[in-house]
C-alpha cells in the first residue's frame, strides 16, 4: 500500500473517531512510519521535539485503535491498515463517503457526492479563516471577480503591506464564488516545507486526487498530478504569505535557496492551460511575475494600496467617530 493510500484511510479512520481529520503534523507522523522513520527523526523533520511527537502519536494510534476495533501502534499500524483494508473494502468505503460527505462553511453545507449543482460540489475548507468585513475594497472585489469569472485567470497575486486586507479580501472572494468553484483549499505557504511536501500535504491531500503516481514521486509527477486535476476540475486554490518563501535583505520577490523549486510549480500553473485559479497572497510580488504577466494574459496582478474612505470606516465601526481628535 502506498503512503497516500494509507492517509487517506487512516484520515477516514480517525475522523469516524473523534469527528475530526488528521492534522498535518499526524499526517507526518503516519509518513514517517509508514517510511520507517523513528519518532527522533520525525521529530527533526517538522521541526519539534521528539516528546511532542510521542503525545501526538500516541493520541493518532488511540484513535485509529478506537476505529478498527483493536490495539493499533506504530509497529503494526502498517500492516493493521492494509489487513483492514483487504477485509473492509466495500463497507469501509461507502462508509467513509457517509462520514466525510459533508464540510460546513458558514453554515453552508456542501455534499461531497458528484452533482451537476457547483453549489453542492465537494471543497475543501477545514484551513479557511474566519469571514471578517471588509471596508473600501468594492472595485477590487468586482474586479477580482470579473478576472475570473469572465477572464478564466488562471493565477492573480494579491500584494501589499502587512495588514492592509490581502486575506479579508480574499475571503470575501470565496464567500461570494464559492458556488463557482468544485473545490477551494486555502493553504499558508510559511509551513517550512519543500514544494514536494508542500504539494503532497497541502494540496494533493486536500484535492480529491485518488494517490500519487507510482515512483520515483518526483517533483515533475506531483506537478503533472496537480496540473491534470486542475483540468479536470473548476478549482480555486488560495495560497496565503508568499513572501515567507522569499529571502530578506535582497532584491524583492527572490526566493531564498531551500525554497527555489517553488518557482516551478508556479509557473506550470501559470503557463499551463487549465480551468482553475490560484491566488497568491504576498506582501511583494515574486520577480519572475511581471515578466510571466506580460507574457500571458491569463495571469493578473491586483497591489492594494491604502484605504483613504475605507480607513475612516474602520475607525467609525470601533467607536473611533470624532476625526477632530
Amino acid at each position: 500500500m502506498d503512503i497516500a493510500k494509507a492517509l487517506k484511510i487512516a484520515d477516514n479512520l480517525v475522523f469516524a473517531s473523534r469527528n475530526k481529520h488528521l492534522s498535518d503534523l499526524e499526517r507526518a507522523i503516519i509518513e514517517g512510519v509508514c517510511q520507517g522513520k523513528k519518532y527522533s527523526q520525525i521529530a527533526k523533520d517538522n521541526y519539534c521535539e521528539q516528546s511532542h511527537i510521542n503525545d501526538v502519536a500516541a493520541g493518532l494510534w488511540k484513535a485509529i485503535s478506537e476505529a478498527v476495533g483493536e490495539q493499533v501502534k506504530k509497529v503494526n499500524f502498517r500492516s493493521t491498515i492494509e489487513r483492514y483494508q483487504s477485509t473492509n473494502s466495500s463497507s469501509f468505503f461507502v462508509s467513509s463517503v457517509n462520514i466525510c460527505s459533508e464540510i460546513t462553511l458558514n453554515n453552508h453545507s456542501y455534499n461531497r457526492h458528484q452533482q451537476t449543482d457547483r453549489s453542492n460540489t465537494s471543497q475543501y475548507l477545514k484551513t479557511i479563516p474566519a469571514l471578517a468585513p471588509i471596508y473600501g475594497r468594492t472595485q477590487e472585489l468586482d474586479l477580482l471577480k470579473q478576472w475570473i469569472l469572465t477572464a478564466q485567470s488562471r493565477s492573480i497575486v494579491i500584494s501589499g503591506t502587512a495588514g492592509i486586507g490581502k486575506t479579508a479580501l480574499a475571503r470575501e472572494l470565496v464567500e461570494e464564488l464559492k458556488d463557482e468553484f468544485d473545490e477551494i483549499v486555502w493553504q499558508s505557504l510559511g509551513c517550512q516545507r519543500s514544494v514536494v511536501e508542500f504539494i503532497d500535504r497541502n494540496l494533493i491531500a486536500s484535492l480529491n486526487i485518488d494517490a500519487l503516481p507510482e515512483p520515483p514521486l518526483d517533483l515533475e509527477a506531483r506537478l503533472s498530478l496537480l496540473l491534470e486535476h486542475f483540468r479536470e476540475h473548476r478549482c480555486l486554490i488560495i495560497l496565503d504569505d508568499l513572501d515567507r518563501l522569499f529571502s530578506s535583505g535582497e532584491l524583492a520577490g527572490n526566493y531564498t535557496e531551500k525554497y527555489r523549486e517553488y518557482r516551478e510549480l508556479f509557473r506550470r500553473i501559470w503557463e499551463t492551460n487549465h480551468q482553475s485559479c490560484v491566488l497568491l497572497l504576498s506582501r511583494e510580488e515574486p520577480s519572475e511575475f511581471a515578466v510571466a504577466m506580460g507574457n500571458n494574459s491569463s495571469i493578473h496582478s491586483l497591489p492594494l494600496s491604502r484605504l483613504g474612505e475605507g480607513g475612516r470606516e474602520i475607525l467609525r465601526a470601533k467607536g473611533l467617530s470624532d476625526e477632530d481628535r
